[in-house]
């Protein structure tokens, strides 16, 4: 037995570790190797983490301390652990937040402030939050930092060609063919309409789930509240309640903004390109 501080310690650190699982975008965070826990175990602590500290000479021991946090998979191959604590089991580690939505599935989005704020490595403007919103500040332009508020914390593109390669990696289960089309999807920084629908989905699914976690992390590093809606729900409004000419507008405008990348994923359908008038 160990003190109810020392089973703490180390349950918090377990659940640190399924939480980076989680953000990472995989669909099996869940479950991991005893040997990738301790990776990130060893990850969490600058590799200080030893067994002893919790009065066992093994990792497997050291795991069985925690049979209220996870559980060990039975079955050949590596030995591997499931989550099964009640604080993280089936919802993201943070659904109990105010105002954080408990899954980013096909009908939730981030709100497009934050979302721009983030991803919008392309222009080289930055992004601060004045309270209530994300303010767009364009390249150069000079700003008193004080009365703009904090720097949202913007990808660099090395930023998210990691995270792209990051994606790349945890599609491991991939036939050749598929890996194959990753690894140039990955390396020649193509667009997405070149992989099929069911990886653009688990793309855009991991993508959100990175973002979210980053803005997670910024406004819990700043002692910032989280916006009460970070999370949305998509709103889709029909062509004919927007009417077609303010639709085609906001096409025109966009496209203006956009990145060469960007313009790349564009679809149009063959019949409007062929059209003379």
């Amino acid at each position: 037995m160990i003190s109810d501080a020392l089973h703490a310690e180390g349950a918090d650190l377990i659940r640190q570790a399924f939480r980076r699982a989680e953000a990472s975008g995989r669909e099996d965070w869940q479950t991991m190797t005893t040997a990738v826990l301790k990776n990130r175990l060893l990850d969490l602590t600058s590799r200080r983490f030893e067994e002893a500290r919790w009065g066992v000479g093994s990792f497997r021991a050291f795991v069985d301390l925690f049979d209220d946090v996870v559980e060990m998979l039975p079955g050949p191959g590596l030995p591997a652990v499931r989550l099964i604590d009640a604080e993280l089991s089936d919802a993201r580690s943070c659904a109990d937040e105010p105002g954080v939505a408990r899954d980013l599935g096909p009908d939730r989005r981030i709100r497009d402030d934050l979302w721009t704020a983030i991803l919008d490595y392309t222009s080289g403007a930055t992004y601060r939050w004045n309270g209530s919103e994300a303010v767009r500040i364009p390249s150069g332009e000079e700003v008193d930092e004080a009365a703009a508020g904090p720097l949202l914390p913007t990808l660099s593109q090395d930023e998210f060609k990691e995270w792209r390669s990051k994606f790349v990696n945890e599609q491991s289960h991939a036939d050749s063919g598929v890996a194959t089309l990753l690894y140039g999807w990955l390396e020649r920084g193509e667009p997405l309409a070149v992989l099929p629908t069911p990886l653009r989905i688990a793309w855009v699914v991991a993508l959100k789930r990175r973002v979210h976690q980053r803005l997670i992390s910024w406004f819990e590093g700043e002692h910032l509240s989280l916006p009460a809606d970070l999370i949305v729900a998509h709103q889709e409004a029909p062509v004919a309640a927007a009417g077609s000419d303010l639709l085609r507008e906001r096409l025109i405008a966009a496209i203006g903004r956009m990145s060469d990348a960007e313009i790349a994923q564009v679809t149009i359908p063959a019949s409007a390109l062929l059209r003379d008038d």
